[in-house]
């Protein structure tokens, strides 16, 4: 069974209906107590990096640091692994070491379909080709790339549009509205263990 967090700014209902067109078994997480019984966790991500802070109970945060199941940030999702954003104030995760930083870019957000430059295999990308298109919506980004599986390019610029640290996944991108190999990422992911 996959965890779904909702943080009441997150983007919850569109991946829960993503993963049941999956035909998966999922429930809501809110608190610790939910992650009971979780196979994997998604953390569906929308919104402000200090909102996101304010409105996440300390005892999750500190559950999710400590999991040992897959776990899956979806964009601002995935930058809250991260020690600190240069959106916010308050600190991320941790999971992944570095800054996520605003995007130089002509035109913010970099908003619409973009291709993922994939750096070698990996399980989350099975049937999945290398290239593919997925739908991004963000002002900003991991360009560090020291934990990038995965890169996409916006103007000249290159940032991590997927990156990976032990059981930790994160993606720039959003699989819920990224069409077909949007749910085969999911799929992919809902066969991690």
């Amino acid at each position: 069974m996959i965890g779904v967090i909702d943080t009441g700014l997150s983007n919850y209902n569109s991946v829960a209906t993503a993963i049941e067109k999956n035909q998966i078994q999922f429930k809501r997480v809110l608190n610790s107590d939910d992650l009971i019984n979780c196979q994997q966790i998604i953390f569906p991500g929308i919104g402000n990096w200090d909102q996101l802070s304010k409105t996440l109970d300390e005892n999750l945060v500190n559950n999710l640091k400590s999991l040992k199941i897959p776990f899956l940030g979806i964009c601002l999702g995935m930058q809250f692994l991260f020690d600190e954003s240069g959106e916010g104030m308050t600190t991320g995760m941790g999971v992944i070491p570095g800054s996520i930083t605003k995007l130089e870019t002509q035109i913010l957000p970099h908003m619409g379909w973009n291709s993922v430059s994939l750096l070698g295999d990996d399980p989350l990308f099975s049937e999945i080709p290398c290239g593919s298109d997925f739908y991004f919506v963000h002002s900003y980004a991991d360009q560090a790339k020291d934990y990038s599986v995965g890169m996409t390019q916006v103007d000249d610029i290159w940032f991590s549009s997927v990156v990976k640290r032990d059981n930790y996944y994160g993606v720039q991108f959003h699989p819920e509205r990224s069409g077909k190999v949007g749910l085969q990422l999911l799929l992919n992911f809902s066969r991690l263990s």
